[in-house]
């Protein structure tokens, strides 16, 4: 633009272009440039020996032989440092639930769907009412079904 005559100024040009000026001002400082981590070679063989030998083993057994051996105290994260520049970690096995069956979607139509199915309730000889003992969940006494329909007594065949 100035070989042209045109003389714009640094406000125009940012909004031209949509910039902030002081994104155009901005100018990072000599030490914001990241300078590679420190690694202690020593503890990084004896790290590489112990995983060599047993490779399932993590960062507290590591820490553990390492501190034992060791004649003065080794820190836990530059141990962890070492392990995390290097990708030695082991992979951890996935936690959780299993995947549910597929086609298989639980869910329920009514409150209380679940918990009632799973209630079976038997007639005793006597004529009492009496659930087994492998139910989930006890039933609340207005959901108990025993004698008549409609009753919600606990024994109605005593009465």
């Amino acid at each position: 633009m100035r070989e042209e005559g045109k003389i714009v100024s640094v406000a125009q040009l940012c909004r031209w272009f949509g910039v902030p000026r002081s994104t155009f001002y901005y100018r990072p400082p000599a030490d914001a440039v990241p300078k590679p981590p420190m690694v202690d070679r020593a503890l990084e063989t004896k790290i590489r020996e112990i995983i060599d030998e047993e490779p399932a083993v993590g960062l507290r057994m590591i820490t553990a032989r390492i501190r034992r051996a060791a004649e003065e105290p080794v820190n836990k994260k530059k141990i962890h440092r070492i392990i995390k520049l290097n990708q030695w970690q082991c992979q951890r096995r996935p936690q959780g639930h299993r995947p549910r069956a597929h086609g298989w979607v639980s869910r329920a139509s009514q409150p209380n769907e679940r918990r009632s199915s799973t209630a079976t309730i038997a007639r005793s000889l006597a004529g009492g009412c009496r659930a087994p003992a492998s139910r989930a969940w006890p039933l609340p006494p207005s959901r108990r079904r025993c004698g008549a329909a409609g009753s919600t007594s606990r024994h109605p065949a005593s009465s």
